[in-house]
């Protein structure tokens, strides 16, 4: 599995963001055409490989922007409490280690008239080595 499915199958099994947004967790950062809302979007902002002079150590933690939308900003703020209670300083149990959040903004799509909060997550996991 990806990173990426790690994150969305985490954040889904968190009762009170799967009640708001069923399964509305979007790749690459950006809302469908005619979004039912609250949704959340997120992408690959940048990776970042842990080496040692020996090679790869087996621990990744790429900086990801999670996007959580609504049609007012104070339903997107709700949503993304419960999205930065949920992932931040915490790992899965698995391949996820730890997700550390760094800073947030509003954000807003004006051609969809959606609202949102943003914000960046350096996601350590563990990657295969050869």
């Amino acid at each position: 599995m990806s990173v990426q499915t790690d994150l969305v199958t985490f954040l889904l099994a968190d009762a009170g963001i799967s009640a708001l947004v069923g399964t509305r967790i979007y790749p690459g950062g950006q809302l469908p055409q005619n979004p039912t809302l609250p949704a959340i979007t997120y992408k690959l902002i940048s990776g970042n490989w842990i080496q040692t002079a020996t090679g790869a150590a087996g621990l990744a933690g790429p900086r990801m922007q999670i996007d959580c939308w609504a049609e007012t900003y104070a339903g997107a703020d709700a949503l993304f409490e419960l999205v930065r209670l949920r992932i931040n300083g915490k790992g899965d149990g698995g391949n996820i280690q730890g997700m550390f959040l760094e800073g947030n903004r509003d954000v807003s799509d004006p051609v969809l008239g959606v609202r949102g909060r943003s914000a960046d997550a350096f996601v350590w996991h563990e990657e295969a080595t050869v």
